[in-house]
C-alpha cells in the first residue's frame, strides 16, 4: 500500500506528494520543505505514526522542495534513518551551500516564506545509497535504488517491490492528478537532456506499474506518460537550442518556450482547463535558464 500525503506546499493543493508506506518499518518518501512539514507530521500522526515509530525517511534528491525538511523531520522521529543518494548526502549534513544557492535565486526575503529553513541531518542519522542498493521496509518489502541523474546529479528513483510502482522525484517531470499531461522540470544547474531521456528509457525497460510523481500523484499509464515526457524534453531542448543559436537571451527564450508549448498542448488535444493549470505551475524562466545553461556550458 502507498498512501499520498498532500502537505499543501506554498498553501496550494497538488504541489507536492509525500508518500507514506505503512508496514513493519514505516517509511516516508519525500519529506518536503520545512515550510509545510507540520502538516506532514500531523498527517502521519493521524495514521497512528508516533515519534518513535517512523523507521525510514527517503529523499529522492536534495532540492529544497523535496529534502529541505529532512533534518527537522529526523528530529521529530528520532529512530528514523534518512536515506539519500551518495551525491546528495553532504548537502543534507551541511546544507549551507545549497541554502545559499537557493537564496541567490529566490532572494533572502522569500526563502523563509517558501522553504522555512533547512536543519542539518546529523551524520549518524544519514545512510547514503547508490545504484543497486535496497532500502528495507520490513516484511520482505523493499525499495530498489536506481541512480537517475539528468534533472539533478543527486537524484535517485525507487522501485517498490510490493506495488511495482516507482517514486521518481523529478526524473519524469511534473503532472496534475487525472490530467495525463506531463511536462519537464529542467532548472539549472545540472540539466542534461540526453541523460534525462536515458532515465526515462530505463524506467520503461524496468516495467514499473505506476509512476509516483512528487509533483503530483500516481499515474498508472506508464508507457504513455514516459513517451510524452521524452517527447516534451526533446521538443523543449530543440526550441532552446535554436533560440541559443539565434543569440536570444533567457527571458526571450522563456517567452518562446511558453508560446510554443501552449501551441503543442492545444495540438495534442488537452482541454483549456488542463492547459491553464499546467501553465499556472510552470516557471518558464527557470526552465529556459536550465536548458540555456546546458547549451552554453560545457
Amino acid at each position: 500500500m502507498v498512501q499520498t500525503i498532500d502537505p499543501l506546499m506554498h498553501d496550494k493543493e497538488h504541489q507536492l506528494s509525500c508518500y507514506f508506506l505503512p508496514g513493519p518499518r514505516p517509511t516516508l518518501v519525500e519529506p518536503g520543505p520545512e515550510s509545510c512539514l507540520d502538516r506532514v507530521i500531523a498527517a502521519l500522526e493521524e495514521k497512528g505514526v508516533g515519534p518513535d515509530d517512523l523507521a525510514n525517511i527517503v529523499v529522492t534528491h536534495v532540492h529544497l522542495d523535496h529534502g529541505g525538511g529532512a533534518g527537522r523531520l529526523a528530529e521529530h522521529f528520532p529512530n528514523a534513518t534518512v536515506f539519500v543518494h551518495t551525491q546528495g548526502a553532504r548537502h543534507l549534513q551541511s546544507p549551507e551551500r545549497l541554502w545559499n544557492s537557493a537564496t541567490r535565486v529566490y532572494g533572502a526575503d522569500r526563502m523563509h516564506e517558501l522553504w522555512g529553513s533547512m536543519t542539518p541531518v546529523p551524520e549518524h542519522r544519514l545512510e547514503a545509497v547508490d545504484e543497486g542498493d535496497r532500502i528495507d521496509l520490513g516484511g520482505g518489502r523493499y525499495l530498489d535504488v536506481l541512480y537517475t541523474p539528468g534533472h539533478a546529479k543527486h537524484l535517485m528513483c525507487l522501485v517498490d517491490s510490493e506495488t511495482g510502482g516507482v517514486f521518481v522525484g523529478d526524473a519524469v517531470g511534473i503532472t496534475l492528478p487525472g490530467s495525463h499531461l506531463v511536462r519537464p522540470t529542467v532548472p539549472p544547474p545540472d540539466i542534461d537532456p540526453d541523460l534525462l531521456v536515458s532515465q526515462l528509457h530505463r524506467l520503461a525497460d524496468r516495467g514499473v506499474t505506476s509512476i509516483n510523481f512528487a509533483h503530483f500523484g500516481i499515474d498508472g499509464d506508464v508507457l504513455a506518460m514516459l513517451e510524452q515526457a521524452e517527447r516534451r524534453v526533446r521538443r523543449w531542448d530543440e526550441i532552446v537550442a535554436g533560440a541559443v543559436t539565434e543569440g536570444l537571451d533567457v527571458p526571450a527564450i522563456a517567452d518562446r518556450l511558453d508560446r510554443l508549448t501552449h501551441d503543442d498542448y492545444v495540438a495534442e488535444g488537452f482541454s483549456a482547463d488542463v492547459i491553464a493549470a499546467a501553465e499556472d505551475r510552470t516557471e518558464y524562466q527557470s526552465e529556459a535558464a536550465g536548458l540555456f545553461r546546458a547549451h552554453t556550458h560545457s
